[in-house]
């Protein structure tokens, strides 16, 4: 009897510890089950993000260069007609030529409306995996990103136009102001760095007055 209460001792010091081990490898592992589907999604991203460029290189950029060919045979104007701003979230298009010379424009911009439909709904079609997040936007900048803005700043007015009636190019224009304001970052530092630089190079050199030395 005495030998079983002992070991009913044993085991109740002992299960403090043991509970603590228990809970320590339980957390252990769950630690590694997170760190596992966080590489994986990780992994899928990145997986994702290489496929949607090799589209956009192979599908995208050939639809707009259609439509920059049907642009240029018609002779259309219109897409140049625009001062564009951007502030934060907000982009504001101008018109910068009277009223005759835009409707004209405008009217023959109506010979590419297929081609820059089937061109910004490609382009927003790839945008949505990046603003949903399932696929990584810095990858994509890295290899697109510059190609992008510059199509869709150039067809800005007819994306515009579009959104405001509808709500249409809602991801495109998102991952457009994404880009647009790290590629002026960029270009900033770029800036400052050249700034610096040629401050650098300028002599410092004051002369002292006499006695002053």
């Amino acid at each position: 009897m005495q030998e079983f209460r002992t070991i009913l001792e044993l085991i109740y010091f002992a299960s403090g510890p043991l509970l603590l081990i228990v809970a320590g490898i339980g957390l252990w592992q769950l630690k590694i089950a997170k760190d596992t589907s966080r590489i994986q999604a990780s992994r899928a991203a990145l997986s994702l993000s290489a496929e949607r460029c090799e589209h956009y290189h192979s599908h995208i950029i050939p639809l707009v260069n259609k439509l920059d060919k049907a642009v240029e045979k018609h002779n259309i104007k219109y897409y140049t007609l625009f001062e564009v701003k951007i502030e934060g979230k907000k982009i504001q298009i101008t018109p910068n030529c009277d009223r005759e010379v835009y409707l004209a424009e405008l009217e023959k911009s109506n010979h590419v409306i297929a081609e820059i439909c089937e061109t910004l709904n490609a382009i927003e079609a790839f945008s949505v995996f990046f603003i949903s997040r399932v696929a990584d936007e810095s990858i994509a900048y890295t290899s697109v990103g510059r190609t992008f803005c510059h199509t869709v700043r150039k067809y800005i007015a007819d994306i515009v136009t579009v959104s405001d009636c509808g709500g249409h190019y809602d991801n495109l224009l998102k991952l457009f102001l994404l880009w647009n304001s790290r590629m002026q970052s960029e270009k900033l530092i770029r800036d400052k760095q050249k700034i610096e630089n040629e401050i650098g190079k300028l002599e410092k050199r004051c002369i002292q007055p006499f006695g002053t030395e």
